[in-house]
């Protein structure tokens, strides 16, 4: 349903620009020969207009559940939502007060056609908001979204992690808890989908500055690609690390110092990443990650750099 959301759409936003020109013409020339014509013509593309509104919404309610974005898109998206729906909304009450005053042979009056020109203004502004989605977000193209505008200006988790996986190799360890923390790391550094997938549970938990992606698809159809993209471009520091671990559940904590440039903007954060895994055979995965970044002070010096001497408990 989501494909025809454009299709439905851009006949709403004719249907309903016309009616409102009818409806202006007819008003100025009264006394034209055409001028009742006119205005009949304009309730008819009104009434069709708020028609297809309907379907637009519904089938726009389906693309904004099920089209792939991030979170610059997602906050674009919610934006283009909310003036949708009012849109709709005053479409067809427009066509219902237009209907029924036909119906009894009334003029609605002016009053109308001040709403009327509110309508055409929410159906540009509408608009304007539904084709920046597209150009500047990239959804719902034949291509991928292109996620690399995911700002982690707020919540920047530095996933790029040169102290913490200058040893690592190419092939997946995740015999211990650490091991498959910076697995995950550099899975994301090398863009690894395969490998991020393998050390995530496929239930996993990910939280991010108040947004929460609940499963492996969820994220991957989110903010992986974004974070894949930010790894690349920054660098972080860890500072330290802490694991806990019993039988089957561990738990890894590290402060982290993430700087670089994304975006065109300097990037300068301090991260506290948490990490709970659950052992599966002889292997680790990760159940569920948490990342909680601020601004780092102006003074910050240099600290202490993981040398993969880390806190450990049992």
């Amino acid at each position: 349903m989501a494909q025809w959301h454009p299709f439905f759409v851009h006949f709403s936003i004719a249907l309903l620009l016309v009616s409102t020109v009818f409806l202006v013409l007819a008003c100025f020339f009264p006394a034209k020969a055409w001028s009742s014509k006119l205005k009949f013509a304009g309730y008819v593309n009104l009434w069709l207009g708020a028609s297809l509104t309907v379907l637009s919404v519904v089938a726009g309610i389906d693309a904004f559940n099920t089209v792939t974005h991030d979170t610059p898109a997602h906050i674009a998206m919610k934006d283009h939502r909310v003036w949708a729906l009012g849109t709709a909304a005053l479409a067809i009450a427009l066509a219902l007060w237009s209907f029924l005053s036909h119906r009894k042979g009334q003029d609605p009056g002016n009053r109308f056609l001040m709403f009327m020109l509110l309508l055409a203004a929410g159906v540009f502004i509408t608009g304007g908001k539904g084709a920046n989605l597209v150009y500047t977000h990239g959804l719902a193209v034949a291509s991928l979204p292109d996620t690399s505008n995911h700002d982690h200006g707020s919540h920047d988790h530095g996933s790029h992690d040169h102290g913490e996986d200058a040893d690592h190799g190419h092939e997946l360890n995740t015999d211990t808890p650490l091991s498959a923390v910076r697995a995950f790391h550099h899975a994301l550094d090398e863009g690894d989908e395969a490998a991020v997938q393998a050390v995530l549970m496929p239930d996993v938990m990910i939280f991010e500055s108040g947004y929460a992606e609940r499963s492996f698809e969820e994220y991957k159809g989110h903010h992986m690609p974004a974070d894949m993209a930010f790894a690349k471009a920054v660098s972080t520091d860890v500072s330290r690390i802490r694991v806990t671990e019993d039988d089957a559940m561990a738990w890894v904590i590290s402060d982290r110092h993430t700087q670089g440039e994304w975006n065109g903007k300097a990037v300068n954060s301090l991260t506290l990443e948490t990490i709970i895994l659950k052992k599966a055979g002889d292997n680790w995965r990760i159940a569920h990650v948490h990342w909680s970044a601020r601004p780092a002070p102006e003074d910050l010096g240099e600290g202490p750099v993981d040398d993969h001497s880390d806190d450990h408990e049992h």
